[in-house]
């Protein structure tokens, strides 16, 4: 009887030991941050919460969110929602699309051919002209592994872990 009180009694110490041991291990590990672009258009009705959502994320899971919001030219009261969360905590940081980038001309400011397809409505932004734009203003850096994703298209909202 008193050899099977020690036998649990031991594998229960060596239990907690491991399970202390492996906690000292992870919190040595650097944590893997990430960062999600959000590229923003007339959002005002969504953005608290798509940013309140992502700072839940980063409460959950123990893991480090930063969050880039890009301003696409909005012009509601997106980028001031944007503004008022420093105060409460929770970092955003602000990037503004070049108006030539917003608007589809070039640095002469003489509209570039694009084709039929584009020429109709508000240009899309390229995700990998974006992302290398961002990256040469230093907002995302190459060990990020940023997220883009567009509010408007709804097939990008899939990216968010929400």
């Amino acid at each position: 009887m008193i050899t099977i009180l020690l036998g649990v009694l031991g594998c229960y110490i060596l239990a907690a030991i491991s399970v202390h041991l492996f906690r000292r291990w992870s919190r040595n590990r650097s944590r893997q941050q990430r960062h999600f672009i959000l590229l923003a258009d007339n959002n005002q009705q969504t953005m608290e919460w798509y940013i309140r959502s992502l700072h839940r994320l980063e409460r959950k899971s123990g893991t480090p969110v930063k969050i880039t919001v890009v301003d696409k030219g909005s012009t509601d009261e997106t980028m001031a929602i944007v503004d008022r969360f420093p105060k409460s905590g929770i970092h955003v940081e602000k990037a503004v699309l070049p108006a030539s980038v917003r608007d589809g001309t070039n640095e002469t400011g003489k509209f570039r051919k694009l084709p039929i397809r584009r020429r109709i409505g508000v240009r899309p932004v390229e995700p990998l002209h974006l992302m290398w734009m961002l990256q040469a203003e230093g907002v995302v850096t190459a060990r990020d592994h940023a997220v883009l994703v567009d509010l408007r298209n709804p097939a990008d909202l899939s990216k968010l872990p929400l």
